[in-house]
């Protein structure tokens, strides 16, 4: 049956049963998200608990969840809409995602009760803009919001075979276990992982306003494509961009993110060079920026950019 006769809830499960079931390892397998409904316009709705491994605890701070990892979240449900919505539902790839905290001097918690909406501002044949909100569901404030432009054709195959095949890939996806790896891909040694756990660990250098690191991109680390999922670039861009920025500020002032946006352009495999580089002065300013790009090894082509803002408090 075509998922254009399915409704938008059930269009998304098959999706998602597929894409998972097909590559039932990958980055979005941390994330834990699931819709919980469908609304007109394609408007997607997910409450969502944060899940205490997708947070870090930073030395002299609380554990909070990384707006980075935040972005990753609205990368994935961000998606959603653009499934329900598109004729032949493409989810597309990332070439702009951004996020922002409203109070960053506020961080979002472990099992802090999220309700994130997002929807389809515009989309067409190429392109499709959405738009993402994210509330505390108890006290129905506004904690973050977000922005997320993708590149919607996915090919010849996709377009053109890919419903004509639906049904037998959604028996491959449902025989061969969606999602049967999102439990033990957290676990390692029988201890459940954090988000650094999962990254793995980066060797960074400092020099002046610049911090470099090698990043290699195992299968933890993809999309259900296969390339770098666009949340773990995020994830490693703003560590290396805090590294960078709080080299740089030292004892001054403490470094708090605020806001970050990521340019995507290429797909990232194996091994992958990061370099951050700090514009602005912790002594005069009140917030620095940390520019970051992500290099296919040896000086190869751009893969992603980054934009980071940070509070000097």
């Amino acid at each position: 049956m075509s998922m254009i006769r399915k409704s938008g809830l059930e269009t998304l499960q098959t999706f998602l049963g597929i894409s998972h079931g097909l590559r039932p390892e990958g980055f979005g397998t941390i994330l834990r998200m699931v819709p919980t409904r469908v609304e007109s316009g394609a408007k997607v709705i997910s409450d969502y608990d944060v899940p205490k491994h997708l947070c870090m605890t930073a030395e002299g701070t609380s554990t909070k969840l990384p707006l980075s990892v935040l972005m990753s979240v609205f990368d994935d449900v961000s998606t959603w809409p653009i499934v329900v919505k598109d004729k032949q539902h493409r989810p597309g790839v990332s070439v702009h995602l951004s996020a922002e905290l409203l109070d960053p001097s506020r961080p979002i918690t472990p099992s802090t009760p999220l309700r994130i909406e997002s929807i389809v501002d515009k989309s067409g044949r190429m392109l499709a803009f959405c738009s993402i909100n994210a509330y505390n569901r108890d006290s129905g404030e506004l904690v973050a919001v977000g922005k997320h432009t993708k590149f919607l054709p996915m090919g010849f195959i996709f377009e053109f075979m890919f419903e004509r095949f639906l049904p037998l890939l959604s028996l491959y996806a449902s025989n061969f276990g969606p999602y049967r790896k999102s439990n033990d891909v957290l676990m390692k040694n029988g201890t459940s992982q954090n988000i650094l756990d999962i990254i793995g660990p980066l060797e960074m250098t400092t020099s002046g306003t610049k911090t470099e690191t090698s990043f290699r991109v195992d299968p933890l680390h993809k999309n259900p494509m296969g390339g770098m999922h666009g949340g773990c670039q995020s994830v490693v861009s703003q560590l290396v961009a805090e590294t960078g920025v709080g080299s740089l500020a030292m004892n001054k002032k403490r470094p708090v993110l605020r806001s970050m946006s990521m340019t995507y352009m290429s797909t990232g495999r194996k091994q992958c060079d990061v370099e951050a580089e700090v514009l602005g002065d912790p002594a005069t300013d009140q917030m620095l920026t940390a520019n970051v790009a992500i290099r296919r090894e040896g000086g190869g082509g751009l893969v992603s950019t980054g934009s980071f803002k940070f509070d000097l408090v």
